[in-house]
């Protein structure tokens, strides 16, 4: 009598794979994401002016003379441009000393020099709207901002080796102040995906510019043991309101922007 056998097991079937999720939709037009494929997917850059070696001796430099620019892009097509600039400089006056020797007595004499501006300081701010025209890798553009500009300069000099038993005091001021607005027009070219270059053309309304100085000459003699002073003081402030410009923003140089 045979003996009974247990059947076979019955085949491991393998679940079914589950179906992928639905694809996100594209999105909008004005998303940083939607230009990743044409180039302008960063929100951040620095700017710097990219120069001609053939007229300046360094390659790169500020932007448009601002010390620190750089710009925030709020969507592909809109982006925010900002600079600051502040500069302070001194140039105190000379003195030279020279010996000349002539049959075996030395004789010194000094010479006084100073420049018209002992003392400069200058700040300038700027900040324009650009929009692209196009998300393409070349992509022109329009923009407008406002710029404001304040600069002080001051001679300060003691002359008091030039001319025996007399003193010069030379003292002179004069500050600027400036507010504007501009309009731009420009295309923009992504090289590399970390850089662009582009070249602009500036169109600039001077609201108004004010400037003031004065300046004065002290000589005080005191020859043959008398002492006489001569004070001379000139002053003037002008004004000036709604002045036009129009030129290449950078020259002969183009824009760089470093791309983050």
């Amino acid at each position: 009598m045979r003996a009974l056998q247990a059947p076979p097991p019955a085949p491991v079937v393998a679940p079914p794979a589950p179906t992928p999720p639905p694809r996100p939709a594209a999105p909008p037009a004005g998303d940083l994401k939607s230009a990743r494929e044409e180039g302008w997917n960063s929100p951040w850059g620095l700017l710097l002016s990219l120069n001609n070696i053939f007229q300046s001796g360094s390659v790169l430099t500020t932007f448009q003379g601002m010390g620190a620019a750089a710009f925030y892009a709020i969507n592909p097509a809109l982006m925010l441009r900002f600079g600051l600039s502040v500069s302070r400089s001194e140039n105190p006056p000379t003195i030279t000393e020279s010996i000349r020797e002539t049959a075996g007595e030395k004789i010194t004499t000094y010479s006084f020099s100073t420049p018209s501006n002992t003392s400069n300081f200058g700040l300038g701010a700027r900040a324009d709207a650009i929009w692209r025209l196009s998300r393409k890798v070349l992509a022109p553009y329009l923009g407008t901002g406002l710029f404001t500009t304040t600069s002080h300069s001051r001679q300060t000099a003691d002359d008091e080796v030039s001319v025996v038993d007399q003193v010069t005091r030379l003292r002179s001021r004069s500050t600027n102040v400036s507010l504007g607005a501009r309009g731009l027009g420009g295309a923009e070219w992504r090289i590399h995906p970390n850089f662009a270059i582009f070249a602009e053309y500036e169109l600039a309304l001077s609201f108004f510019s004010w400037n003031t100085s004065s300046s004065s000459s002290t000589v005080e003699n005191a020859a043959n043991g008398a002492r006489t002073v001569t004070h001379t003081a000139t002053n003037s402030s002008r004004t000036s309101w709604l002045t036009g410009s129009n030129t290449l923003a950078q020259g002969a140089s183009l824009g760089l922007i470093v791309l983050f």
